[in-house]
């Protein structure tokens, strides 16, 4: 089944065949849903299948968005603890929600293919379906997925045509509100300092580089740290390069940070590696 034809045919589905979904489907779907992009590698996702019967109908007696009697009931879950110690304050807040719901659609465009039908549930009482699961304090419910062979025909509503919901660049004069910026820290006179930027400025460009990076680092997983001051100094390499660019020195330095810079998540070993390299290259320049 090509992608789009995928897409175009999932549907929620609220009404199920009672046959039942066998384990080796589910355990295809939770592998389809573990290839989601993830946020700073976190993966911090769990998958609980609920075939059970009477765990099914308790369930069900405490989610007011689950129809249909499904055949598998689908609670996805992220370890906190996991996100916690791994991520920064982002991942907790963002990071693991944001994960879940893209795991959620690769499994249900894979369910889609193996001619499943799913529908993803946020209205539920957490509490009671942490109770009558026993899931662990330590995961957080992100959401349940009914999932199990369609029984006939789903509401499809329209969806727009794509020119309707899409812009270029910026929206329409008619949609933009006037925004008043507060500036506190400058005195009450009209004049205010103002920033004039050339066409190309790099060093204005690395200088804006290194505060936003800094504003957003207490939020972010502390492995990001390493890797903004990298980006930094992969820019500034950059600009060194531009004034001298007869350095063999600037050009291999920046060759060997920008080969592997982007290595910090992956391939940590070969990242550290790297800026052992660097560092012990930046020696040999004093």
């Amino acid at each position: 089944m090509e992608l789009y034809d995928a897409i175009k045919n999932r549907h929620s589905i609220r009404s199920f065949s009672p046959e039942p979904v066998p384990e080796d489907l589910l355990l295809q779907l939770a592998d389809a849903a573990q290839q989601a992009p993830t946020a700073s590698n976190l993966q911090a996702w769990k998958f609980l299948f609920v075939t059970d019967p009477a765990l099914k109908e308790k369930v069900d007696l405490v989610s007011p968005g689950l129809s249909g009697k499904p055949p598998v009931i689908l609670v996805i879950c992220s370890d906190m603890e996991k996100a916690s110690r791994k991520g920064g304050r982002n991942s907790e807040v963002y990071g693991c929600l944001m994960d879940a719901s893209m795991a959620a659609e690769n499994l249900m465009l894979k369910a889609v293919e193996l001619g499943l039908g799913t529908c993803a549930i946020k209205s539920f009482n957490e509490t009671a379906v942490r109770k009558i699961l026993e899931i662990p304090q330590k995961y957080r419910i992100e959401m349940l997925i009914s999932i199990g062979y369609p029984e006939g025909n789903p509401r499809c509503p329209k969806r727009p045509p794509a020119d309707e919901i899409t812009f270029f660049n910026h929206f329409p004069q008619d949609d933009v509100q006037p925004q008043s910026i507060a500036c506190n820290d400058f005195p009450a006179s009209d004049s205010k300092p103002v920033i004039k930027r050339k066409s190309t400025d790099p060093e204005l460009e690395l200088f804006i580089y290194l505060i936003t990076s800094a504003k957003a680092l207490p939020d972010e997983p502390v492995s990001y740290g390493p890797i903004r001051l990298t980006e930094a100094a992969s820019k500034l390499c950059r600009i060194l390069c531009g004034k001298y660019p007869e350095s063999e020195e600037y050009q291999a330095l920046r060759s060997c940070i920008d080969q592997d810079k982007g290595k910090a998540l992956t391939e940590p070993e070969v990242f550290s590696q790297m800026l052992k390299h660097v560092s012990e290259m930046l020696v040999e320049c004093l």
